[in-house]
């Protein structure tokens, strides 16, 4: 069909059958199986959304099932299944309360070195920050609720200090996540006390979520960070 197209453009002589085929508007073909059609279409919404900032990226099909069970489920194939992620707290307002940077930068080394996808969430302030020690950073998650939640989903373990997102996890189904650091003394809100008027004493987990979300209410360390999430792998 090109070649009978071009051929008619340049004005080159033509057979019988190349004049039929350059008076069709186009041709149909049936998709091939197993061609990695959407293994493509799912690298190409990855890089995307990693390497461009504020992407919109249009996703359509014929039905509703071959967009949520199979595009999006290829996707999600694609994100490391070992992922880790630790969303940090560095705002400059009640400060007392930001992420203990060695702490946390110290603990994500770790789990890097031990082969994890380590993926930093900084706070929204640092949106467009630089790493940190070299970590991979998916800035867009800093200020896109439904990409950070989609990040969540997808890890294998979230890590979050005393922040505001952690609380995102108590409602959201598909989300596995370590809480550390919310009870300590300095803030009012993290001291035992708080907790305790709440319903939540010190020790105490979060009924509805099944195990599904841990609070570690030991002191932290980078130790402690490192051994909950290999524990947490483990199950």
């Amino acid at each position: 069909l090109v070649r009978a197209k071009m051929r008619r453009w340049k004005g080159l002589p033509m057979t019988d059958g190349e004049v039929e085929l350059a008076k069709k508007l186009g041709l149909s073909i049936m998709s091939g199986h197993g061609t990695g059609k959407d293994a493509w279409c799912a690298w190409l919404i990855l890089w995307l959304l990693v390497c461009f900032p504020q992407p919109k990226i249009p996703c359509t099909a014929p039905t509703q099932h071959q967009l949520k069970d199979v595009l999006w489920s290829e996707i999600a194939k694609w994100i490391k299944p070992n992922t880790v992620t630790v969303t940090l707290r560095e705002t400059h307002y009640a400060e007392d309360r930001n992420s203990d940077m060695a702490i946390w930068l110290t603990a994500a080394n770790r789990l890097r070195d031990a082969g994890l996808n380590v993926v930093l969430v900084r706070d929204t302030e640092y949106a467009f920050g630089d790493g940190l020690d070299g970590h991979q950073v998916f800035h867009p998650a800093s200020y896109d609720m439904a990409l950070r939640l989609a990040l969540y989903e997808a890890a294998a373990v979230n890590c979050f200090p005393a922040n505001g997102p952690w609380t995102l996890g108590l409602f959201a189904k598909r989300v596995d996540m370590l809480a550390f650091g919310l009870c300590r003394e300095g803030p009012h809100n993290l001291m035992p006390v708080h907790w305790q008027s709440r319903g939540m004493p010190v020790g105490s987990q979060f009924p509805h979520t099944h195990g599904r979300v841990k609070i570690v209410w030991e002191p932290e360390s980078a130790d402690l960070i490192v051994s909950e999430v290999n524990k947490r792998l483990a199950r």
